[in-house]
């Protein structure tokens, strides 16, 4: 069976950060897919879900690009997201990439309890975030559930931060070449940002 990671975000916008997450998947999957959410009740005010996808694209070139969300117009619980992508793909064997900060929550998750029993999980390290050894022995226990131990060297920029910054750079003589100076956004990702306007 083929192994695809499925890695779900608002990437709003998407960064460096997720590209180094892609990159570290690229090593442990034969294929990675890409997510999109689609529009999130408690994320008032997330980019419309079009742009984010477009984003995306133009951000994650050699990857595949979902738009099971934003066709749909909203968000996916993600153990309905992987239940159908399986259903779909029943070659595959599909892992769902998670950040270890998101750990604690997953059982708050829509569909918890058959969330951390059902899916397959790869759990990446974030900068700056620590889970309780315990918490990370109990789902070690689960054969559906993978940590990567290994040092990942991932940015520790977030989108929230950075949408303060690009809000930020508009005020300078020149937003694009400002933008650039970070390596944070692909350059596609950036006329995109500008062109509509996004985070001013």
């Amino acid at each position: 069976m083929r192994k695809i990671g499925i890695y779900g975000g608002s990437f709003d916008p998407p960064h460096l950060g997720h590209r180094q997450v892609l990159e570290f998947a690229k090593k442990h999957f034969e294929e990675v897919w890409v997510v999109p959410c689609g529009h999130r009740s408690d994320k008032h005010k997330l980019t419309e879900a079009s742009l984010r996808y477009q984003m995306a694209v133009c951000a994650f070139k050699e990857f595949k690009v979902l738009d099971i969300e934003i066709q749909r117009g909203h968000m996916i619980p993600t153990y309905e997201l992987m239940k159908h992508l399986e259903q779909v793909h029943p070659n595959c064997s599909l892992s769902f990439l998670l950040s270890v900060d998101l750990v604690p929550t997953l059982q708050d998750w829509d569909f918890g309890k058959e969330l951390v029993e059902e899916i397959n999980f790869v759990v990446f390290p974030r900068e700056g975030h620590q889970v309780s050894e315990n918490l990370i022995e109990l789902y070690s226990a689960k054969s559906n559930f993978r940590f990567i131990q290994e040092d990942l060297n991932i940015s520790g920029v977030s989108s929230t931060l950075l949408r303060k910054m690009i809000s930020e750079a508009y005020e300078s003589r020149d937003p694009a070449t400002t933008m650039e100076a970070w390596g944070l956004l692909q350059s596609e990702v950036i006329d995109l940002v500008i062109r509509n306007n996004l985070y001013a």
